[in-house]
């Protein structure tokens, strides 16, 4: 019970620290609230590890030992970082995390598939769902709007 307590503070954590972030990155540029973000959370874990007394980390040998690849998994958090700083201000954050979770769901769906030869269909079924019910929702979203203020045109607005 606890464990789901943890990943459901995990998940409200993670989006009041993307907020942050955005809103430090309208400030400060992108970049500069990605390196608040990461020096910031350097000082935390550290201060963590004094307290709970675990510094081997930081012998070389242990570092020395650790396989490249895995020091990919904080250039990954950085970019992770600084695009939600960029999505998070322009879009409402319910869309940006419902959003993230179908990335999420797809990256899952993919690693299963490539590592073990299958996809589970509920679990691509699902987030199907929750991404129809999210186009619902902005559909919705933009009926409202548009009741009401009906001299509003709405445009959809396509990118290059």
């Amino acid at each position: 019970m606890f464990s789901i307590f943890l990943a459901v503070l995990s998940g409200v954590l993670v989006i009041l620290s993307m907020i942050t972030n955005a809103n430090l990155a309208k400030r400060v540029g992108v970049f500069q609230s990605t390196l608040v973000n990461y020096i910031t959370g350097l000082g935390g874990i550290s201060i963590l590890m004094l307290v709970f007394g675990d510094m081997s980390l930081l012998e070389v040998k242990i570092l020395s030992s650790i396989p490249l690849w895995a020091y990919g998994g904080g250039f990954v958090g950085a970019l992770i970082v600084a695009s939600s700083n960029v999505v998070i201000p322009k879009i409402p954050t319910v869309y940006a995390t419902l959003l993230f979770f179908i990335g999420q769901i797809i990256a899952g769906l993919s690693i299963d598939y490539f590592q073990f030869g299958a996809v589970d269909k509920m679990k691509f079924i699902g987030g199907g769902l929750v991404l129809l019910g999210m186009a619902y929702n902005i559909y919705v979203d933009k009926e409202d709007t548009h009741k009401k203020n009906p001299k509003m045109k709405t445009t959809v607005v396509h990118e290059a």
